[in-house]
């Protein structure tokens, strides 16, 4: 019995810490409701309860008058009133799928829950940062990741931490140019370079590497396929349960969204829920970006003004490479082991379904890579270092260290690779898609940032889809 309480109270914190946005209290116990379970609005462990009474089939006796009052403090007080409540509610084990849920009917939700709360927003958008400069910005950014710590995450010396090379393809047909066989690394280089250049090659590949596991210590967790597998088929899981409880509600056309938002302030589809968390998940990113960046050799020698073009035109292509493995095209998964986990379904009530399916193939084209970490880190600096996106002051050292990158890259892959120049070509040749799907971001980028209303609530990202800038 104590295990049990145990547990409820378990299920109970964490229904308090990860409130749903439009759910009423537990109808049983007045705590906070996780979901429609059984055919009623009830907290985990109340869900929990009930279904351990069908399941034991036990006979629960009420040692008083069988009126005892359950609330989220005394629910384990009484197990028999407690059950006989859920049931006077209708909670019913046939109930399991309560069918679609409509936009009626998670309406009247919205509106109860506001009822109770004496609330008449649902969002609390964040002060806009109106006449902000560029530089105020990028300034804005450094005292952020001052005084701010990185999310929690897994530390490079914990247990779940994959530090393990990815493994040896051992298949010799030729379409291993992009699988290709990896070696274990040679004692001495290929004599390609002298000794004076290796060092100064080395020595910027190790503070770039260094730099991104600092900054993106689960990338190898992400980059491990068997982890991601899992993690995929956990988002699209937690999709169909909801689903079952919901309904499967397509997404209504922007324009009839919009006056409906306007005109009564229901988020009827949730797309204000994800594009808040979307945005969230953004304005983080945008800041473990500014930080990668300004650790990348020979950045400080390029001016502000060109550094803020840059940071701002190689925006997509650097999350691309970054979050392609977050995405699997058979389950329709968006995000994964992140933050921000969706669906295909969630997303496309925000950007185009069709521009969602062109991100899906190009990321399983790049999962047939098998990228390692070290690859991963140095292609973000690669294409950050495009000269060609932007109109540039000093475009030509731009293009310098980008070639430089490249150099670093190439000696990398002789160290790992027996057919190195192949290898370099076929991630080379992946960049260019990339950048066709980064022109189709900015064609969108002003009407995404007018529709949703974006520099009042996400000023960091509005600034990182300015346009003004672009040549």
């Amino acid at each position: 019995m104590k295990k049990r309480r145990t547990m409820e109270a378990a299920d109970s914190q964490e229904s308090i810490e990860k409130p749903p946005p439009f759910l009423p209290p537990c109808k049983v116990c007045g705590a906070m409701a996780t979901g429609l379970h059984f055919g009623v609005y009830t907290c985990e462990a109340c869900k929990a309860f009930f279904r351990r009474a069908f399941l034991i089939d036990r006979k629960y006796k009420c040692t008083k008058d069988g009126d005892c009052t359950i609330s989220s403090k005394r629910r384990g007080s009484c197990s028999a009133c407690r059950l006989n409540k859920c049931l006077q509610l209708g909670m019913s084990k046939d109930a399991v799928r309560f069918g679609r849920y409509t936009v009626a009917q998670k309406t009247q939700t919205i509106i109860e829950v506001r009822k109770i709360n004496g609330k008449e927003e649902i969002l609390t958008p964040k002060p806009s940062k109106e006449g902000s400069t560029e530089q105020e910005i990028v300034m804005d950014i450094d005292k952020r990741l001052s005084q701010s710590k990185m999310e929690k995450s897994p530390s490079p010396n914990s247990s779940s931490f994959v530090s393990e090379p990815l493994p040896t393809v051992t298949s010799t047909k030729s379409e291993d140019i992009l699988e290709p066989k990896r070696k274990i690394q040679k004692t001495s280089s290929s004599p390609v370079v002298s000794s004076s250049e290796e060092k100064e090659l080395d020595d910027i590949v190790q503070k770039i590497i260094m730099a991104h596991e600092r900054i993106y210590p689960w990338m190898r967790q992400f980059l491990n396929p068997e982890y991601m597998s899992e993690r995929y088929l956990e988002v699209y899981e937690e999709y169909k349960l909801k689903n079952a409880v919901f309904g499967s509600l397509a997404p209504l056309p922007f324009e009839e969204y919009q006056r409906i938002y306007q005109q009564t302030g229901l988020d009827i589809d949730n797309r204000q829920e994800i594009l808040q968390k979307t945005g969230n998940h953004i304005e983080r990113g945008i800041q473990r970006y500014v930080s990668f960046i300004k650790c990348l050799p020979g950045v400080k020698e390029i001016p502000m003004t060109d550094l803020i073009k840059l940071i701002k035109a190689a925006r997509y292509e650097f999350w691309f490479l970054g979050h392609y493995q977050k995405m699997d095209i058979k389950l329709g998964v968006i995000g994964a082991a992140g933050d921000l986990k969706l669906h295909l379904n969630d997303l496309q009530k925000l950007t185009s379904e069709d521009f969602l399916h062109a991100e899906m193939k190009l990321a399983e084209s790049l999962k047939r890579l098998k990228l390692s970490v070290e690859e991963v880190a140095l292609l973000r600096a690669i294409v950050f270092m495009s000269k060609d996106r932007c109109d540039l002051e000093h475009g030509e050292k731009v293009e310098q260290l980008q070639m430089k990158y490249v150099t670093c890259l190439e000696h990398t892959l002789q160290k790992f690779y027996d057919n190195p120049k192949q290898r370099l070509s076929a991630l080379l040749d992946r960049l260019a898609p990339i950048r066709e799907l980064t022109e189709l971001t900015w064609k969108h980028s002003k009407t995404f940032v007018s529709d949703w209303d974006l520099d009042k609530k996400f000023p960091l990202w509005t600034e990182l889809l300015s346009m003004d800038d672009q040549g």
